[in-house]
């Protein structure tokens, strides 16, 4: 499972912020046309467990009007995501099972030391995008790579979609391990971009990784599993009125933001494929090998296929 933190929500217009309370300012993006943009803003921490999005919780943002109205200190949204990483553990909120097998994932909004260094303390292991000039080794990410071209690149391909006819998409991709990040220690950093005839220079991005074990492959394809926040945050939008709330109290707007998660929680309950109360991680990840190992069995050489796949989950698990 991936823990995704980020993702802000901007739920009203510039017509009405004379009249709000608690309105922040976000910085210009290219989501509101490079320009500043005023509004209510959140964040969003999710559980994305085999694509199924989890929200584990909505931590309002609030300005420093409002902070000394209410007569708190404010806290910048680097602060409350740190706070929240660190509580994580004792929270109670995911058991130390799933908690050792968690990877937070982080876009370069949130390319923050704090951060990283609270994921490492609370035993958690972090996949973020940081910036250009982050210090590797004494040099920016991006001079290190350019004076460091004997690092090969390697191409990854991924599937897109679901269903017959789903698309591969091709990445590339550079691994320098055992390298020092500048005040978060020793990572691996990976740079990657699209590898198409349409693919724009900024597609490249530069990943790190505290897990040293973990493969070029899988911590392209993780990464890229954080984009699944922002189809969500359309799917809130439009069918659950994530976003349709125009209370002048910002106590309503909580309010309104906390009912909206409810129903999708409800909904989500209701699907067929997932398991009954009660599940384990164990017992479903058990379910979903069955599952698997009963397509293999039909296809041509599925009884070969079947005892590699066995052999495969028994050296996991027994040493030797």
């Amino acid at each position: 499972p991936q823990v995704i933190t980020g993702g802000y929500n901007d739920n009203v217009t510039e017509t009405y912020l004379k009249f709000l309370f608690n309105v922040c300012r976000t910085s210009p993006d290219s989501t509101h046309g490079n320009k500043y943009f005023e509004g209510h803003q959140f964040t969003n921490f999710v559980l994305i467990v085999n694509g199924d999005i989890i929200p584990l919780a909505s931590v309002p943002l609030y300005s420093h009007y409002h902070c000394k109205e209410l007569g708190i200190r404010y806290q910048s949204e680097i602060e409350i995501v740190t706070q929240w990483i660190e509580m994580l553990p004792e929270s109670e909120l995911l058991t130390a099972d799933i908690l050792s097998k968690i990877y937070v994932l982080l876009d370069s909004g949130y390319d923050a030391k704090s951060i990283q260094n609270a994921i490492q303390d609370a035993g958690l292991n972090f996949i973020a995008s940081i910036t250009c000039g982050r210090n590797v080794n004494g040099l920016p990410v991006k001079d290190y790579f350019r004076r460091n071209r004997h690092i090969p690149w390697r191409t990854i391909q991924m599937k897109t979609g679901t269903g017959i006819g789903n698309r591969v998409r091709k990445y590339r991709a550079r691994t320098a391990k055992n390298v020092h990040l500048k005040g978060s220690g020793e990572v691996t950093v990976f740079c990657s971009e699209k590898r198409s005839r349409t693919a724009r220079k900024t597609s490249r991005k530069y990943i790190v990784t505290s897990d040293q074990h973990l493969s070029t492959r899988k911590a392209v394809i993780n990464y890229a599993k954080r984009w699944k926040i922002e189809v969500w945050h359309k799917t809130m939008k439009q069918f659950y009125g994530y976003g349709d709330c125009r209370c002048k109290n910002f106590r309503s707007v909580e309010a309104h933001i906390n009912f909206s998660l409810c129903a999708y929680c409800i909904n989500s309950l209701c699907d067929p494929n997932l398991p009954v109360a009660g599940t384990t991680l164990d017992q479903y990840q058990a379910c979903l090998d069955w599952s698997k190992a009963a397509k293999v069995i039909n296809l041509f050489g599925g009884r070969e296929k079947i005892k590699d796949l066995a052999a495969a989950e028994i050296q996991k698990v027994m040493n030797g």
